[in-house]
């Protein structure tokens, strides 16, 4: 395994957070990361960071309730995330699927536990679709998620989500 792949496959197993409290500490030289770096992790890196953006990534959200077809705008998204939308068959998720038939079912909410880059990209968006998001949550690398439960990684959100 060369240095490059090993340094990267460091920042992969920890998340980006991981990656980036690892190159503020000089364990490795450089990452990657879906989220650039704040002032202050630049300031606890010694203030020399460069970031170059290689990529433009995306964050999708699934979803494991027995049906497919389901469809979601960002303010109905943000609810379920707060916890007010608990239920599949809730009448705003019902207005944006005529016709999908929706199960009499909770809806259990599964998020990234550990500081990502993944949770930042998704708390962006919800901060910019929902000012009920935007007040009581916000945007960043790691939140207090109101609601659901939190798994480590991507691989424990999708265990969570495989159930």
């Amino acid at each position: 395994m060369s240095v490059v792949s090993c340094l990267l496959l460091v920042v992969s197993l920890l998340g980006c957070g991981g990656g980036i409290r690892q190159f503020a500490a000089g364990v490795v030289d450089f990452g990657a990361s879906d989220a650039p770096m704040t002032d202050t992790e630049i300031n606890q890196a010694g203030g020399d960071v460069l970031h170059i953006p290689t990529v433009a990534g995306a964050v999708a959200v699934v979803y494991n309730a027995g049906f497919d077809g389901l469809k979601l705008d960002g303010e109905t998204l943000a609810g379920i995330f707060l916890g007010e939308i608990k239920n599949w068959n809730d009448p705003k998720i019902a207005e944006l699927n005529p016709g999908l038939s929706l199960p009499d079912k909770n809806i259990m909410v599964a998020h990234r536990a550990d500081s990502s880059g993944t949770t930042d990209i998704f708390t962006n968006y919800l901060a910019k679709v929902s000012t009920r998001w935007a007040s009581r949550v916000g945007a960043g690398k790691s939140v207090a998620w109101p609601a659901g439960v939190g798994g480590k990684g991507n691989p424990g959100v999708a265990a969570a989500v495989k159930f």
